[in-house]
């Protein structure tokens, strides 16, 4: 499998434009004969805390994505604000979905993070997600997930690929390629981040 990681220089909370721009990466990865397509968390908005303005409840960015999934014949990964039935939050949400655009799933992450103010806008998730893609099982994982191995030792027993979407601060890039590689290791599974 050919692996594509997007990094995108995003408008702040522009979620319409950036989106446009996110065809761009299909035609390259499609030149590039790419198979899955990864793109960061909250890839189309940063990792913002206005849930309020950008959730969304019709599934209009995975949509838009599985258009371009089929159009280009790729797999992809994306990061965006899912909103929750009468609550303020929000979910912080990764879908993966098939070169015919289908979602094969739709994880939300399980560990906001704290020290961030994340918690205060964003429910965690609480549950492991597996999808298929060229005969490969793969689990994606969110940024601050990274940092609590239980859950990548649980996924690494069905899966043998880990995805961990992030928008991981550059000071801290060090911690960043530490803990992935340590998750490789621990687990004797691929990791993609």
């Amino acid at each position: 499998m050919k692996i594509g990681l997007v990094q995108n220089n995003i408008l702040w909370e522009n979620k319409q434009f950036n989106l446009s721009a996110s065809k761009e990466f299909f035609k390259k990865a499609k030149n590039l004969k790419i198979d899955l397509l990864l793109f960061p968390e909250l890839s189309f908005t940063g990792f913002t805390m206005n849930v309020e303005k950008l959730k969304e409840f019709d599934f209009s960015t995975i949509t838009y994505i599985a258009s371009l999934c089929k159009t280009y014949c790729i797999n992809a990964g994306i990061g965006y604000i899912q909103g929750v039935d009468n609550d303020k939050k929000a979910k912080n949400n990764y879908a993966i979905i098939s070169s015919t655009g289908d979602v094969l799933c739709n994880y939300s992450k399980i560990h906001p993070f704290s020290y961030g103010d994340e918690s205060n806008h964003y429910i965690g998730g609480n549950e492991i997600f597996f999808s298929q893609i060229n005969d490969i099982t793969l689990s994606p994982f969110i940024c601050y997930d990274l940092r609590f191995p239980e859950i990548f030792q649980i996924a690494s027993k069905k899966c043998d690929l880990i995805t961990v979407a992030a928008n991981w601060p550059d000071a801290r890039k060090d911690h960043w390629i530490t803990l992935l590689k340590s998750r490789a290791i621990e687990n004797q599974c691929y990791v993609a981040g």
